[in-house]
């Protein structure tokens, strides 16, 4: 789905106007990004949870130059489904 189409399926479901739901969605983001900023996670029960780890430095390879490579350490967002999203899931054959 695009973000048009989650905004239309929002702006329905919740009595919405487009640009509402649009303004919901764009808040719902800010303030997610704001708290990894802060290097909190972001818990959202039933759906899941958003957190930022810790890559370690690594070795990696570049098959356009054919030569291994030093990949520096860093951060980055990893998102955990709730289990309820894995059991929806399930249940779909996916």
């Amino acid at each position: 789905m695009t973000l048009r189409q989650i905004t239309g399926k929002i702006a329905d479901a919740a009595g919405l106007t487009q640009k509402q739901a649009a303004l919901l969605i764009s808040v719902f983001e800010e303030k997610i990004i704001q708290a990894l900023q802060k290097g909190h996670s972001c818990s959202l029960p039933g759906f899941g949870t958003f957190s930022i780890k810790i890559r370690k430095e690594r070795t990696g390879f570049l098959p356009s130059l054919g030569k291994k490579v030093l990949l520096p350490a860093g951060r980055k967002i990893h998102f955990r489904p709730a289990q309820e999203i894995k059991n929806h899931l399930k249940k779909a054959g996916l």
